[in-house]
């Protein structure tokens, strides 16, 4: 007596195809199937035409949004598509991943620029943190990603380069002006930066002798 694989109807008149699927349950599957992979298509497309990298991601999201509605026929072993939707989903993954770390990229590299061109080391600072905020949005998708932490560090690091340049433009500033107190305070603050702080060492070693110098002559 034959069973349907899908909606398990069973009877001595009831025929099932190859898959085990009666005729209304392979319609139905075979109806979804088309719909499914023609807007999967549609992201595919519409990922690669995106002008804004990032929106890419957001149009894999969406292909794999709809690739899962078709795993419970995977899993049933019931095909539905060429490529088994297991298999679109790791695809439109990879897609996003690679969406995820141009964009950033790109934001990363904008934002540096950005920072250059402001006028104060708070506006350095805003557009550099701003940068990092966008990367901690995308640590949902990409848990763990050793390209995001890249990203971050280089951001991070441009932000301290940033402040102890402000230190120190302050205190040369101070001194060419011959107010040897406050080149001192500015000298001083910079060293606490320094010292205090989770700098990256190779900033840290050739800094700290220069203002260390620096203070003993002023001294």
């Amino acid at each position: 007596m034959a069973t349907c694989k899908y909606c398990a109807r069973n009877g001595l008149f009831l025929s099932v195809n190859t898959y085990g699927l009666c005729s209304t349950c392979n319609n139905q599957i075979a109806t979804e199937s088309r719909l499914y992979l023609q807007s999967m298509n549609d992201c595919l497309k519409k990922s690669e035409a995106t002008s804004k990298i990032l929106d890419g991601a957001r149009f894999c999201d969406r292909g794999i949004h709809i690739a899962e509605n078709l795993l419970k026929y995977e899993n049933m072993g019931i095909p539905t598509t060429t490529v088994k939707p297991s298999e679109i989903i790791k695809i439109f993954n990879a897609k996003k991943t690679t969406f995820i770390h141009d964009g950033l990229l790109e934001e990363v590299c904008q934002a540096i620029e950005k920072s250059k061109l402001a006028s104060t080391t708070n506006g350095k600072i805003t557009v550099l943190s701003k940068a990092i905020l966008k990367i901690n949005e995308f640590r949902k998708d990409l848990k763990e990603d050793q390209d995001l932490d890249m990203l971050e560090n280089k951001l991070r690091k441009e932000i301290q380069q940033t402040q102890f340049n402000s230190y120190l433009e302050q205190a040369k500033l101070a001194e060419f002006k011959s107010n040897k107190k406050k080149a001192l305070d500015k000298y001083y603050e910079a060293l606490y930066f320094l010292q205090h702080d989770d700098i990256d060492d190779a900033l840290q070693s050739d800094a700290i002798n220069t203002i260390e110098t620096k203070i003993k002559e002023l001294s």
